[in-house]
């Protein structure tokens, strides 16, 4: 296997950064220990992106009927998964929070079928439902 080596520079790691994460914005800090030097970056994501991205690598990439999910979601179905991530953060249960997502949906998927409901999920569809389940964890920190 051939390596190659690239130098990348503040603002294209920052871009790289931004785009893997989906995030909003991302803010390169450096800080001075000693004689060494630590960077880390701040990085700020709609809540509701993250629990999605969680929900995506859960799928593996895909949507139920095999179809691929976008690695970023903006526009109305980002308003949905933000509903979904603040009940999550406001203490409810994925169910509860699932909840939210669909009725800000009106029950209505984005290719236009109905949104099952968190009961017909956990009965004919328990692997999407698992999948809400990593979404919500996702937002959870660990005790």
């Amino acid at each position: 296997m051939t390596m190659i080596t690239r130098t990348i520079r503040s603002l294209e790691a920052q871009q790289i950064i931004k785009d893997a994460l989906a995030a909003n914005s991302v803010e390169m800090h450096i800080e001075a220990q000693g004689n060494e030097h630590f960077v880390s970056f701040a990085v700020q994501i709609p809540a509701g992106q993250v629990a999605y991205s969680a929900y995506r690598v859960s799928r593996g990439g895909k949507a139920h009927d095999g179809t691929p999910l976008p690695e970023r979601i903006d526009g109305d179905m980002l308003i949905a998964w933000d509903s979904f991530a603040d009940a999550v953060l406001a203490g409810q249960g994925v169910d509860n929070s699932y909840q939210c997502y669909y009725a800000e949906r009106f029950g209505v998927a984005v290719v236009g079928d109905v949104v099952p409901t968190w009961d017909a999920l956990t009965r004919h569809k328990p692997d999407i439902a698992a999948a809400w389940a990593d979404a919500a964890n996702a937002l959870t920190p660990a005790p």
